[in-house]
């Protein structure tokens, strides 16, 4: 794969056919000179790849990490994904785990997603908070309205 700037790279069909799924991914591990590791991608995706045959130890592998959804299965016309991670050096000539890096950003995205979630609650909350002070504010000189027309009528009876 010649993506130089690409971290994660997700191969995604609409299909059920190992030629096209599988088989494509086991020829991009094959092509990609060790650059490229497959994860395990939706990790709580109950269905992985297609079983494998004894001898296809390395479909068995590439199976357990992919992702498959099947019409029997998940009530879908088909669906497949993988997750390739670049191995990124680390200083000393050494070799990263691709996973601890994408478990880091991970983390990076989900805490600025809580934020910018929390921020739009606290904006909501503000809204629904001069919306309710606007309300109150309306209905008090309402009550005041109503306090002086009677008053009003009572002198003039």
């Amino acid at each position: 794969m010649r993506l130089p700037s690409a971290a994660a790279i997700v191969y995604s069909t609409c299909s059920v056919y190992r030629r096209e799924n599988e088989d494509v991914v086991m020829r991009v591990l094959g092509q990609c000179d060790g650059r490229f590791v497959l994860v395990k991608c939706l990790p709580d995706w109950p269905h992985r790849g297609l079983e494998a045959a004894q001898g296809e130890d390395e479909l068995r592998r590439v199976s357990q990490l992919v992702c498959r959804a099947t019409a029997e299965a998940d009530s879908t016309n088909g669906f497949f994904v993988a997750r390739f991670e670049r191995v990124a050096a680390v200083g000393g000539g050494g070799l990263a785990d691709a996973a601890d890096t994408e478990v880091a950003r991970a983390a990076r995205k989900v805490e600025r997603k809580a934020e910018r979630k929390a921020q739009r609650k606290a904006e909501r909350m503000a809204e629904k908070a001069a919306a309710v002070a606007g309300v109150a504010d309306e209905v008090a000189r309402d009550e005041l309205l109503q306090k002086k027309k009677k008053k009003k009528k009572k002198r003039a009876a």
